[in-house]
């Protein structure tokens, strides 16, 4: 992919994440330095203002009842009655599957449940400089600015709510276990769960529906936020009767049509 791998000793390691808790025992590590950290809330804000000042409509808490295809398709809005459009996109998430007028209704899209906590940092010398990743416990731990956000506990088919407390407090122990101190948790801390949906390939599902007029841009498990811009990119250039920059044949929707 492009990105290189470096396997590190855990000296190694703790050269680069000096805070890292000295009590801790690993094997190895492993580095990618080309690798970032983005804080996704942040830059959905900024995106936001990016489209109001080009103009864009945004119609927050407006559910979404219908989606029906043709020449002008239209959404069906419990507040403002229907809509017409030129091209919808169905980016709604795990909640997109409930709009799939078509055969693709009936596919098994997966809902995988998972946290996240994020809190100021206490002291900036017991945070982690960047990002790292308890591999066997799937639990990212992430500095972003003045905060650091932990996630994991990914679950499968669960209800939303279930099990939510038994995971932040796994989600706290890992931070205080692999950075004690580093972070506040008496003030401004933030906590979410969500669900991302995963194919029956584990790819997302990119392109034309089978209901004219309509697009799918969904099921990008938990890649949704890396993949977020290379979607858009590949939506638009289809959308305008563009090839694709990429080889997008494996991303299909039409791929599951029974």
């Amino acid at each position: 992919m492009g990105s290189a791998g470096k396997l590190l000793t855990p000296a190694e390691v703790r050269k680069l994440e000096p805070a890292l808790n000295t009590h801790l025992a690993f094997h190895s590590g492993v580095c990618f330095a080309q690798d970032a950290v983005g804080n996704c809330r942040q830059f959905a804000h900024l995106l936001k203002e990016k489209l109001l000042e080009s103009g864009a409509e945004l119609h927050f808490g407006t559910p979404v009842m219908a989606l029906t295809g043709g020449p002008r398709p239209q959404i069906q809005t419990r507040d403002q009655g229907a809509l017409s459009f030129d091209q919808v996109v169905v980016c709604a998430g795990a909640s997109g599957a409930d709009l799939i007028v078509t055969g693709l209704k009936q596919l098994a899209l997966a809902r995988v449940w998972s946290t996240s906590v994020s809190a100021q940092i206490r002291e900036p010398l017991n945070a982690p400089h960047s990002a790292v990743l308890d591999w066997n416990q799937q639990i990212s731990i992430g500095r972003m600015g003045a905060r650091i956000r932990v996630s994991g506990g990914a679950t499968l088919g669960r209800q939303p709510g279930q099990d939510h407390n038994t995971t932040q407090k796994q989600l706290f122990q890992t931070l205080q276990s692999h950075f004690p101190g580093a972070a506040d948790f008496s003030r401004s801390m933030q906590t979410w769960q969500g669900a991302s949906i995963f194919s029956p390939d584990a790819l997302p599902l990119v392109g034309a529906s089978e209901t004219p007029g309509v697009w799918l841009n969904l099921a990008h498990g938990h890649n949704g936020w890396s993949m977020a811009c290379g979607a858009a990119r590949v939506l638009a250039d289809l959308i305008n009767g563009k090839p694709a920059e990429i080889d997008v044949s494996k991303l299909k929707p039409s791929r599951f049509k029974s």
